[in-house]
Formats: C-alpha cells, structure tokens, sequence
C-alpha cells in the first residue's frame, strides 16, 4: 500500500532522516577514527619512550661494560711486568679502578693455574689466592674503604667451577650474570642485588682468566621511577633471565615474571622474547582490572649474548581518556547538530508548505466554485511560492470581475466591459464575445420590432 505523505512530513522526513544519517555516520566515523589514531599515538609514544628508555639504561650498564673491557685490555700487558710484581700491580690496578667507580660494589679477578705467574706454590691457601695458588683477588667496599676479601677456597674444584667463570671461558666473550643477592660480610642482612660484568682475559689465543665487577641494582630504581611517558604508567628492568631488577613495587623485585604473571608469561612469550633480546607489546587485564598497554625493549648490553629488557605498562583506560571525552564531546555537538538542524529544517518546511497548505485550501474552494475577496492571500516569502500567491490573487481578482461581468450581462446590462487577464484569457474574451453578440442580437431584436411598428 502506497503511503501518502504531506509535502511538510516529505521534507521533514526524509530530508531530517538523510541529513541524520549522513550527520551521524559522518560524526561517528571522524569521532571514532579520532579515538583510534589516539590510541595508535598513545601506542607510538609508549614504544618511542620505552625504546628511549631502554637506550638510557644501556648507557649506564655499557659504561661498566667499558670499564670491565678496560681491565681486561689491560691485564693482558702482564708480561711486561716483572714476574715478582705481577700481583702487586695488578692488585693495585683493581683497587684504584674500585676506588674511582663509586657505582662499583666491587673488582675481583681469577687467573687460570701458573698463568700470571710462576709462583702459585707459594700462594696456596694464602689471602688473595685459593687452595691451588692461583691469582683470585676480590675487592669490596666497606664504609667507604676498600677491603680484600680474605676468604680462602678450600676446594680445587669449586675454584673454577662457578658459571661466572666457565660462561666466558666457554663463549670467549664478556658476559652479564642474571641478578643474585650477596653479601661480602657473608652477613645474610646485608645481603643486596646485584650482578657482574665479566670479561676473560684472553692473549694469543690463550684464556688466561677472567676480570669481573659487581654492581648494585639497587641504582636503576631512581632511573625507572623517572620513566612515566603517561600518568598512571609504570616501567619495570629485567634481567636476561626474566627477574625484576627495578619495579615500583618492592616486592616484585628479585622475582621472576614467570613467578608472579606465569599465565600472562607464557601466553604472551614473555621470557622466551626478553632471552632473545626482541621488542614484545601486547594489551592485558592488570591487577587492579584496568587495560594496560605493555611493552617490552631489548637492552643489548655490549657483544654479550644475554640481553635485558625495560619494560613499561600504560594505563589504556587513563590514555584514551581524553579522546573518550573527545568522542563523548562530538556526541554531543553532533546530538545538538543535528537538533539545530531539525528545527531549522521544521521551520523551512513549515514556511513552505503553509503558504501552499493557504492556497491550496482556495484551490480546493475554487474547484467547487467558491469564490470571494476572501480567497486572497498575502505572501511575503520572496522566491516561488510568492509568485504562486500573487498569480492566486490575480486569477481570484479576474474571476470575480468575469463572475460581475457575467452577472451583468446576465441583467440586461451590455454595457459593462471586462480587462482580461493577458492575451491568453480564454474566459474573457469568449465573455467578451457572448456579451458582443447578445448586445448584437438585441440591437437586431430592437431594429426588427421598430419595423414591425412601423408597418403596423
């Protein structure tokens, strides 16, 4: 069934519905695809910053990196040193290059067996040497002095056994040690994260020992705690192995993330991507239930085969935030757009269609005859529907002046006259005619009964 609509609710409906329509989809794609593109920044910014953070913490670890390839490069002169004094100075050397490194905890070096020296029968069992004789020195800070670890190895084995040692021998190449907590004072107490930088000492081919020095972790915490490229953000360091070495949270330090996040580990790959120093993002429920953006940037520490990540957690909800407001905003200007543009379009169609709504009342009094002064209308629009009035006006105003002329002829009275309407006024000029030819045919009536009277 054919559904007839007014010319008012034709332009309000389809009109407003199509506007609505393309307004909406129009707002709501701009308003969506501005969401998306804060998020896509968000993201962007939060890989940058982590990149640029993990570049930060490198610098830190490279610097002791250097120095470690320093001592190294160093030692490796031990032969132009006298035989006797081997020890001596390359104690000495260690010693100063603990003393001008305050974030040093401490320098200590193991030789293989008669490969500093010819004299490792007289250092056995002896401060600085182990159960075999050979070079061990391992010097630490204590309230602020330099201090040699008097410990004596009382095993052959144990000597050259820890993967401190067999990790670069093996590989020929420095190494980072996965985070451990010590203490020099074998005080339990004490005892604090930290890691070696290990290098070997290699001349001609010939692994003669290893230089290492031991850092506290302890530091990077103040660098993490600065790392915020978002409110609500937190950026954590781990280790090769997977331990946090920095968290805002305390008690996450010194564990694994396979320990505290093991579903979330190992869906997302965690371990396997820090172990093989590749970038890892991915979004997941946080622990207070938010959505949080996570990444992760390899630190590659020197030509070491065990990199360490930084790591960074961004609230998603607190990013996108303000484009939620944004989008919630352009909602609402689109909601107040388009009832603007209702009433704008009701009042359009209104001061359309009631001026045609006007005349097309006298044309239906008009088709059934009526007619009177009162059929006039007054129409000010300016444009079509005006004319439309004034033509209204001019054909009622020709109507009633023919439905006069017509009434006078019909009294008898030929005299009266008619202007017509344009050179097109049929009406009028067959009124004219019909009052033409009865005037005529009067005068003839006239004419015939003077003669008639006169023959009588």
């Amino acid at each position: 069934m054919k559904i007839k609509l007014k010319i008012r609710h034709k332009i309000q409906f389809f009109v407003l519905l199509t506007t609505i329509v393309v307004y909406a989809s129009a707002i709501g794609y701009i308003s969506t695809k501005s969401k998306n593109m804060a998020f896509d920044d968000a993201i962007t910014i939060s890989d940058n910053y982590v990149r640029g953070a993990a570049d930060e913490v490198k610098i830190y670890l490279e610097k002791y990196f250097t120095s470690v390839k320093d001592l190294s490069n160093t030692f490796k002169v031990y032969k132009d040193i006298e035989e006797v004094n081997r020890r001596d100075v390359i104690s000495n050397i260690m010693i100063k290059s603990l003393q001008s490194n305050p974030d040093f905890l401490s320098v200590w070096s193991t030789w293989e067996p008669w490969s500093i020296d010819s004299l490792d029968n007289l250092y056995i069992n002896k401060t600085g040497s182990s159960i075999v004789g050979n070079f061990g020195h391992l010097y630490y800070k204590e309230k602020g002095l330099v201090v040699l670890d008097e410990s004596i190895e009382s095993n052959a084995v144990s000597v050259y056994s820890e993967h401190y040692y067999q990790l670069p021998k093996k590989t020929g190449k420095p190494v980072i040690l996965d985070p451990y907590y010590y203490s020099y004072t074998k005080n339990k107490s004490e005892e604090v994260l930290e890691t070696s930088i290990v290098s070997p000492i290699i001349v001609d081919n010939r692994f003669l020992g290893v230089i290492g020095v031991d850092i506290q972790l302890a530091q990077f915490q103040e660098i993490i705690n600065n790392i915020k490229p978002f409110e609500n953000s937190i950026a954590f360091l781990m280790s090769n192995n997977g331990v946090y070495v920095a968290n805002p949270n305390p008690e996450f330090i010194g564990k694994t993330v396979i320990e505290l996040f093991p579903d979330e580990a190992k869906e997302q790959g965690v371990m396997e991507h820090i172990a093989s120093g590749e970038f890892l993002s991915y979004s997941v429920v946080g622990l207070d239930g938010s959505m949080y953006y996570v990444a992760y940037s390899p630190i590659q520490i020197g030509n070491t085969d065990t990199p360490w990540s930084l790591g960074i957690a961004v609230s998603i909800d607190h990013v996108m935030s303000k484009a939620n407001r944004n989008f919630m905003i352009s909602r609402i200007v689109g909601f107040v757009g388009l009832l603007i543009l209702s009433l704008v379009i009701y009042y359009i169609s209104n001061n359309i269609t009631n001026p045609i709504l006007k005349i097309t009342s006298f044309l239906k009094k008009l088709s059934k005859g009526h007619i009177d002064t009162n059929m006039y209308v007054d129409i000010k629009s300016g444009d079509e529907i005006e004319e439309m009035g004034e033509a209204l006006n001019k054909s009622i105003t020709g109507l009633i002046e023919k439905t006069v002329f017509a009434r006078d002829i019909g009294n008898g009275n030929f005299e009266t006259d008619v202007e017509l309407l344009s050179d097109q006024d049929i009406l009028g000029e067959s009124l004219i005619d019909m009052r033409d030819k009865l005037k005529k045919a009067q005068e003839e009536e006239n004419l015939r009964k003077a003669e008639e009277e006169k023959r009588m």
